[in-house]
């Protein structure tokens, strides 16, 4: 069983999160969103990285939450079955 987890998180110095993130995991993708806190829309992105742990997708969040100056920072946890579909280099 493979988890997937995702961060949300107001787009604020998107660059800076994005730098974070990498420095963490080499592969993850990130997603523009809007989301809505106490009913007003706000710019967002959506972290979403496969197959890590918990422990260091939670301290990227806090991280996070700190360089954005968020009051909180949503982590959702999913499990599947992810495979990679690729094609066959010919040599």
């Amino acid at each position: 069983m493979d988890k997937v987890y995702r961060i949300y998180t107001e787009d604020v110095d998107r660059n800076a999160v994005i730098r974070m993130v990498a420095k963490q995991f080499e592969s993850f993708t990130v997603h523009e969103t809007v989301g809505y806190y106490r009913g007003k829309a706000e710019d967002s992105i959506v972290i979403e990285i496969v197959d890590a742990k918990a422990a260091p997708v939670r301290a990227l969040a806090k991280k996070i939450r700190l360089l954005t100056g968020q009051n909180s920072v949503l982590v959702i946890n999913l499990s599947g079955q992810a495979k990679k579909i690729q094609t066959k280099h010919e040599s």
